[in-house]
């Protein structure tokens, strides 16, 4: 996905850039980053091009603990109350790569901290209340197609709390050795998306913040997400035009000036939002049918101080928006014999993450981790194949109704009902 920011550079920033050099960090929901240089010339700012690497296969391997006959790299028991690290290898100076360690009782998964130069990863794992950890890890790499990613084995270490054993820390560590990279690509798998540290869930990022004093918006959830699909987007996004209106009241219209980022630039005049005089406003911003965006907002209030002085408040907020207004696609048919009803089909969707019921239990969801917006013009913004429906059901006496349903990600559904007289 391309896109544009701006951002204005703190003093010790320009220090670093008057000295030539200073780094550029980009970090996604999941945690995964990319660091680029950003250099000094006389013309402008350069940047180098970060590397990725699709040669390199991951693996990763436990430290061994202990010492002599005692020595493991798969179990060790530890006093640690509630807090211990683990250390693991990986290849080095591979870029891109990420390892991953996954507590498979809590199912919370902590990505590594890696120190590239080296290869060894650090993570921060907790005991739950049983005191006995099974921890799972794993490192990745990206591949060239969008999305996905060469997987190493996952390998096991149990972790054992007992109050008379050693600290972690006092453990004897050992540097496990990693076996070729041409051992490693035969046991590598691909896989679509990588998988979402604790603490970075959508819901404990994107709720994080209350909404903003002094205006409220009719049909967005302020500084929250928003799934909009073809029924609940149908007042406010329009097809034919691809405009998405965003419409709400303020507070105190004569005090007030609203900003609504339409495009990157705050000091554009398209971008500032006409309020009547009771407050509401509507403004419209262009929208892809199908496309995940924050839309940035600027609120500037006049206040009136003690001594007189008036005073601007500015308050910053973000419309994260989910839209896809294409319903997911369903193709079955119904076969009925010996008292039992054959259903055999198709479905998918045009993003990830699409499942399918039957009398309301679901038999299929598909993972959704390939996103709403499209970085790829020959790839589809769904990796996944047509999943295949082959379901049977006894049918009891009399009438037997069946009512299969294709639900994506914002809602949108498709329905086949089927009918079936039963033999008693």
């Amino acid at each position: 996905m391309a896109g544009q920011f701006s951002d204005r550079l703190t003093s010790i920033v320009k220090q670093m850039l008057m000295k030539h050099q200073a780094n550029l960090t980009l970090t996604d929901i999941a945690g995964n980053s990319t660091k680029v240089a950003v250099h000094r010339k006389l013309s402008g700012l350069v940047t180098k091009k970060a590397n990725v690497s699709f040669d390199r296969a991951p693996q990763l391997k436990w430290f061994k603990y202990g010492t002599g006959k005692n020595a493991s790299s798969s179990y060790l028991e530890i006093s640690n109350k509630k807090v211990f690290t683990l250390y693991a290898r990986v290849p080095k100076g591979v870029p891109a790569l990420n390892a991953y360690a996954k507590d498979t009782g809590t199912n919370k998964v902590v990505k590594g901290r890696l120190n590239p130069k080296t290869g060894v990863v650090a993570f921060t794992c907790h005991f739950s209340q049983t005191g006995y950890e099974t921890i799972q890890g794993w490192s990745q790499v990206p591949q060239k197609k969008f999305g996905a990613y060469l997987k190493s084995p996952s390998t096991l270490i149990v972790v054992s709390q007992l109050p008379k054993a050693p600290l972690i820390a006092k453990l004897k560590k050992t540097t496990p050795k990693l076996i070729s990279n041409a051992q490693a690509q035969k046991k590598t798998k691909s896989i679509f998306g990588s998988p979402i540290p604790n603490g970075h869930k959508t819901s404990q990022l994107t709720y994080r913040r209350a909404p903003s004093k002094g205006i409220k918006f009719f049909q967005l959830h302020d500084n929250a997400s928003t799934f909009l699909n073809a029924a609940n987007s149908a007042t406010i996004y329009d097809l034919q035009t691809h405009q998405l209106t965003i419409n709400g009241q303020v507070s105190s219209p004569n005090k007030q000036r609203l900003v609504i980022l339409a495009t990157p630039d705050e000091t554009d005049p398209a971008n500032r939002v006409r309020i009547s005089k009771n407050g509401t406003f509507k403004f419209k911003v262009p929208f892809n049918p199908t496309e995940q965006r924050g839309v940035g907002y600027n609120l500037y209030t006049k206040t009136i101080l003690r001594n007189g002085q008036s005073k601007v408040q500015k308050q910053r907020g973000i419309l994260e928006i989910y839209l896809d207004v294409v319903k997911p696609s369903l193709a079955v048919s119904e076969n009925v014999e010996n008292n039992r009803i054959r259903l055999t089909g198709t479905v998918n969707d045009n993003v990830s993450g699409v499942k399918l019921d039957v009398n309301g239990n679901n038999l299929f969801s598909q993972q959704k981790d390939a996103g709403f917006n499209s970085h790829d013009q020959n790839q589809p913004l769904n990796p996944y194949p047509d999943y295949q429906i082959n379901q049977s059901y006894d049918l009891t006496p009399g009438r037997n109704t069946f009512t299969v349903k294709a639900i994506d990600q914002v809602g949108n559904v498709t329905t086949k009902r089927f009918v079936a007289n039963g033999q008693g």
